[in-house]
């Protein structure tokens, strides 16, 4: 029937058909052209119940009346060694059976476990299957070449050329299948990757340069296969030399910045999610051991001062500061304005049971620190971030989808928190990951997709990136940065997804998307601030602060 309907795009409406199927071990698909279309479907069953994928494959051939293109699929666990020519997936335990790297590549200098066996088998089969269509050729022939005897008559086939035939056939059977064999193993598994990935970047050469998005589909498959080559084999010039090619057409189509990072520190066993810098101090938040670092960095920015790295006593989990025990931290931020708190000008941390501690940069031992417990804590549902403007704090809560927002009153928080969104219309937020203020005290809430939401006085703004190169837009991001600073004001997005950190004005324009040459230190990006004083970028990404240049 769907053979016979109007082709798609003819109706106004769309005629969507769709079907579920449970999958099993074991369980058969088959797609194919019209070539079946008359073919019973109780034929066609039967053919998929063969005994194999290649007996299901013959018996197919055979219910074709004069062409069709056809693929039948087998689905199966991927520890099940697979009996004809097909690439096999890898479970971990046969990773570590067949002693590969914890990444899954092999050994240097050795070939994985299907850079022989792969090919042969496909030889063979495609052998047999030769063997297979002259045999019935030849059977063809005899039969007509050597008729059926006459009664009484004796049969050719019981003469003694007959007898040596049966013989000699077998053996020039043997020796073809050899042959095949022999000269069917000359490439390695490494060896058809490099293939594939010069004939994927001639396909993409051959792109015509206004298909933008073609150009970049085709060469990040090159990307792709140059990866899977990579991990085969590592150091090899062809292979490295598609992957530069592939990456500096994508660069330059998207407009990517690649620059060179300095690890400006690495701190034990940490997983740095959020950062702040303040004159030359620079304070991270260790959010796997929850604990405050602050290190101080030279004149020129780009340097570590020898002996400055130190933990802050009392910004750490299970820490005593006056009657309270600190418990996880969720977030830092830095205090000009002391109404709430017992000065200005203090780094503070929030703890999740609403424990505010607040430490003066030049005094972080334990007895200088001072801190207090924000009330109806109770109501926070996932409290993310924290963000102050003019003595007050803000608390996002994606899970409230609310942002609550704590008044200073005799140099405390002695309030129960306000809701920054009322009435009816209440936006969406509890997909979000960051918040920010500017001096005006317009918010700004980052989205786990990467959009932002602008609001003043709980109503919302107008907000939209512009200006990005075709292709090249923000689907993610971890944290947010708004630089308010005369000289570059604007906004910086942390992406760990696409390794991006991504620059824009305060409206939403592009700037620029920073990228490291090595990709890799960007795995684990989690925030990014921008020194304007220097026109330097920190970033922190795993356990290290990394630094560096906007402008080269």
């Amino acid at each position: 029937d769907g053979l016979a309907s109007p082709p798609m795009g003819v109706q106004a409406m769309p005629d969507v058909k769709m079907a579920h199927y449970e999958i099993g071990t074991g369980t058969r698909l088959l797609m194919a052209d019209g070539g079946l279309a008359r073919v019973d479907g109780d034929r066609i069953a039967e053919a998929l119940a063969g005994e194999d994928i290649a007996a299901v494959l013959v018996a197919l051939k055979e219910l074709v009346a004069t062409h069709g293109t056809l693929m039948a699929i087998e689905f199966v666990p991927p520890e099940l060694p697979a009996p004809i020519p097909v690439h096999e997936t890898e479970t971990t335990a046969a990773l570590a059976d067949a002693g590969m790297g914890a990444n899954g590549a092999a050994p240097r200098g050795r070939k994985t476990p299907n850079a022989f066996e792969a090919p042969v088998r496909s030889v063979l089969s495609k052998g047999a299957l030769t063997l297979a269509a002259t045999t019935r050729v030849l059977g063809s022939a005899v039969e007509r070449v050597v008729p059926q005897p006459k009664e009484g008559q004796r049969s050719w086939l019981g003469t003694p050329a007959a007898a040596g035939a049966t013989v000699i056939i077998p053996i020039l059977v043997v020796v073809l299948v050899l042959v095949f064999w022999l000269t069917g193993t000359g490439e390695s598994e490494f060896e058809l990757c490099v293939r594939e990935a010069t004939t994927a970047a001639d396909v993409a050469r051959n792109i015509a340069s206004s298909d933008v998005q073609g150009t970049l589909a085709a060469w990040n498959a090159v990307l792709t296969v140059v990866g899977r080559c990579n991990e085969l084999r590592t150091g090899d010039a062809a292979v490295a030399g598609l992957g530069l090619e592939g990456r500096q057409i994508i660069d330059q189509i998207l407009q990517i910045s690649r620059r060179g990072m300095t690890p400006l520190a690495s701190l034990p066993n940490a997983g740095l999610t959020r950062i702040v810098l303040q004159g030359e101090d620079i304070y991270a938040l260790d959010d796997r051991n929850d604990l405050v670092y602050r290190v101080k960095v030279t004149d020129d920015g780009m340097g570590l001062v020898t002996g400055s790295q130190q933990a802050i006593p009392s910004m750490r989990r299970t820490a005593q500061v006056e009657e309270f025990t600190i418990g996880d931290i969720l977030d830092i931020a830095w205090a000009q304005n002391g109404a709430g708190l017992s000065q200005g000008n203090v780094l503070v941390a929030l703890d999740a049971n609403g424990v505010l501690v607040e430490c003066p940069p030049r005094f972080l031992e334990a007895l200088s620190c001072e801190a207090q417990r924000l009330l109806s804590t109770e109501t926070w549902v996932t409290p993310k971030a924290i963000a102050l403007w003019q003595g007050r704090i803000y608390v996002l809560d994606p899970g409230a989808n609310q942002v609550w927002r704590y008044e200073p009153g005799g140099g405390a928080f002695t309030n129960s928190p306000t809701e920054y969104f009322i009435g009816e219309g209440r936006p969406d937020i509890r997909t979000a990951v960051d918040l920010s203020i500017e001096d005006s005290g317009q918010i700004y809430i980052l989205m786990m997709d990467g959009s932002i939401r602008k609001f003043e006085g709980g109503e919302a703004l107008p907000f939209g990136y512009a200006s990005f190169p075709e292709g090249q837009q923000i689907l993610g991001a971890d944290a947010m940065f708004l630089n308010t600073n005369p000289i570059a004001q604007g906004l910086l997005i942390s992406d760990h997804e696409t390794r991006t950190v991504y620059e824009t004005t305060l409206a939403g324009t592009f700037i620029a998307a920073y990228r490291p040459n090595d990709e890799d230190l960007f795995l684990s990006l989690a925030d990014a601030v921008t020194d304007p004083n220097h026109r330097l970028i920190y970033a922190t990404s795993g356990n290290t602060i990394f630094v560096f240049n906007r402008t080269s």
